[in-house]
């Protein structure tokens, strides 16, 4: 008895997993066809801590609807409306009511009726399509890679600057700054491509948090303590 209910349980887990397996697999190709397949692009597109909310979000509410169901006898029709409004309002507790929220939760929202038929499908085939859950551990592996991308490059580094040259960049490059508590430090930043390209930076202090800079009047609020300065340059 207690045999069949372990694997009851054991299935369970595995059918679950496997659907969101097989989501994750779509949303990550749509990601990639959305930015040209540039492995650095698609990195960027999502924040990990996003990713990990939605997932434990989503297996929750499998759960509850699958309790719901099993309780109450729901039919499919009911059990995808219930779906369909737990992927609106997936991002509320994080924003509360916005427009972001409310596109991102119509998003969310055909997201949860894909992840609804997927689990029925899977449910339905069952341990045959168990091994799309070896994919799981590979797309994480494959989120923790720097995909960024250099030729040619060469750099300089003196006590006050940082220059580069390169036919080619694209990704991230950290530029440590050492400064102690009170010192101020001024950055110029000149950038001169020969094709099309562009770039943006970012100042993290010690603690990876983001910094405000300020010019030199003072009009935005200034951080006292820098630790990395960060170039993200595109150029083809």
């Amino acid at each position: 008895m207690n045999t069949d209910k372990n694997q009851s349980i054991l299935s369970y887990i595995m059918n679950l997993l496997t659907t969101l397996t097989f989501l994750l697999i779509l949303l990550n190709v749509f990601l990639l066809s959305s930015v040209g397949f540039d492995l650095y692009a698609w990195k960027q597109s999502y924040q990990s801590w996003v990713y990990l909310y939605c997932i434990i979000y989503a297996l929750l509410v499998a759960v509850v609807i699958d309790g719901f169901s099993v309780k109450l006898t729901l039919s499919l029709s009911a059990q995808a409306i219930f779906y369909t409004v737990a992927g609106f309002i997936a991002f509320f507790p994080l924003t509360g009511f916005s427009f972001f929220t409310f596109f991102a939760g119509v998003f969310a929202a055909f997201i949860a009726v894909i992840f609804f038929f997927c689990y029925k499908i899977v449910k339905h085939y069952h341990k045959k399509l168990w091994v799309i859950v070896l994919l799981l551990p590979v797309l994480v592996a494959l989120s923790t890679i720097d995909y960024t991308e250099k030729k040619d490059w060469h750099e300089q580094t003196s006590e006050n600057s940082f220059s580069a040259q390169f036919t080619h960049f694209n990704g991230m490059h950290p530029i440590p700054i050492s400064l102690a508590r009170g010192e101020i430090v001024y950055i110029t930043i000149q950038f001169s491509p020969e094709n099309e390209g562009g770039y943006g930076y970012y100042i993290l202090d010690e603690k990876k948090s983001r910094c405000v800079l300020s010019d030199d009047r003072g009009n935005r609020s200034r951080r006292e303590q820098f630790s990395n300065l960060f170039y993200s340059k595109y150029n083809r």
